[in-house]
């Protein structure tokens, strides 16, 4: 619209150390994860407009392909399909330290809005503890993943593209890893409560 004398600043987290692999595999445990599953997370605010829906026809998708594919939903406790209710984990609302778990639990976050979510919380949380994110083109977490590098971008109704980058990600262990670095690298380069907090200083100073 032609307004030029703006700048953007986005939230910011505090750093938080990795759990141990110890306090991991509790988790694990705890929330019945074998061994070989592998992981997706689903969490916050879960509603239609976070894609909820598209969540359940992903999940339809990766299942039909690999059985051991595990959905993480952390929130309110909701009604999944029948045919993808085995492959659900729906735990509820969790501790700050069972959250952190969850993250790293995961093999990659789900990030799926529908309508035009300004800039989610959960993106930084997941990136902050090396976690790769998918995130929708709708949504201002695209503007933290950095698309083929800490995670990817989708079109959240493109199931096509959404399971094939987030299969992408569960079976190709090199590139899961650099994804789970270069998150936690460009988390702290660019989303700690430290740097928002010097982006606001030197706007007023």
């Amino acid at each position: 619209n032609g307004i030029i004398n703006t700048q953007v600043i986005h939230n910011g987290l505090s750093e938080v150390d990795r759990p141990s692999s110890g306090d991991i595999e509790n988790f694990k445990n705890k929330m019945n994860i074998g061994l070989n599953d592998k992981v997706i997370l689903f969490t916050g605010r879960i509603s239609l407009a976070k894609g909820f829906e598209q969540v359940q026809s992903l999940l339809r998708r990766l299942i039909v392909k690999e059985k051991n594919i595990r959905l993480l939903v952390v929130g309110k406790k909701l009604k999944f399909d029948s045919e993808i209710e085995e492959n659900v984990i729906n735990t509820g609302w969790l501790s700050k330290k069972e959250m952190n778990l969850a993250y790293n639990a995961s093999n990659v976050t789900l990030v799926p809005s529908i309508y035009l979510d300004p800039f989610p919380t959960v993106v930084l949380e997941s990136m902050c503890l090396g976690t790769p994110v998918i995130a929708s083109v709708y949504s201002g977490a695209k503007e933290a993943v950095i698309d083929g590098v800490t995670g990817y971008h989708v079109n959240p109704f493109d199931i096509d593209d959404f399971s094939e980058k987030t299969l992408n990600i569960l079976h190709n262990l090199d590139l899961s890893h650099s994804m789970s670095n270069k998150s936690e690298q460009e988390f702290k380069k660019r989303f700690t409560v430290e740097k928002s907090v010097k982006q606001y200083l030197e706007l007023l100073l």
